[in-house]
């Protein structure tokens, strides 16, 4: 019944009961999942080690001070984790000459997967908040469907798909506010909602 609760202070979030682990999955999962899949393109595995690290996060119920500090250890913890994934696979010798893939230290390639996992965190919160027609058809265009291949997978018109890509539209813009964001959100509708037929 609780479960649903949005927490908005991290002091409540560290008192790691029930509500406080259903909250960081709800919110961290999915973009949690998206980030391991770009750095080891594994489904199944990515969920693993996203799954994993939720539960040392349980066992151990560390103590973080702020939002900022807790995402910067999930990102990393998942990065860390990834890297040990393709060195136990053998292939880390691909990422050696990376520096990007190197080091401790957050750098501004770090920042910017921050950027990114944090985007499509918030992303997949509106979208998920959708009404269930709506969120169908944004989950399909984010697929890569064209407007007629959604409406025939729904079985709704057309014209029916265009509308309610307007209305999330609409809705993604109100709820993610500007600058950076706002930027990054024009990019993705343009390359994903606008674009097709």
């Amino acid at each position: 019944m609780g479960k649903d609760i949005d927490i908005t202070d991290i002091s409540r979030l560290m008192e790691w009961d029930e509500t406080s682990f259903h909250w960081l999955y709800r919110e961290y999962y999915k973009s949690l999942v998206a980030h391991a899949m770009r750095l080891i393109g594994d489904a199944p595995c990515a969920e693993d080690i996203v799954e994993e690290l939720f539960v040392h996060i349980y066992d151990t119920r560390q103590t973080f001070t702020s939002f900022q500090a807790l995402r910067n250890y999930l990102y990393s913890s998942v990065y860390h984790r990834c890297i040990d994934n393709l060195r136990h696979n053998k292939t880390v010798n691909l990422f050696a000459q990376d520096p990007t893939l190197r080091g401790e230290a957050m750098t501004e390639e770090d920042d910017e997967a921050s950027f990114r996992e944090e985007f499509y965190r918030r992303l997949f919160k509106v979208i998920d908040s959708m009404p269930p027609r709506q969120r169908a058809v944004f989950v399909a265009a984010m697929e890569g469907k064209s407007n007629k291949e959604i409406a025939l997978e729904l079985g709704v018109s057309v014209d029916t798909v265009k509308t309610q890509k307007k209305r999330g539209m609409k809705t993604l813009r109100e709820e993610m506010g500007d600058g950076r964001m706002a930027k990054a959100l024009n990019l993705l509708l343009l390359y994903y909602i606008i674009t097709p037929n």
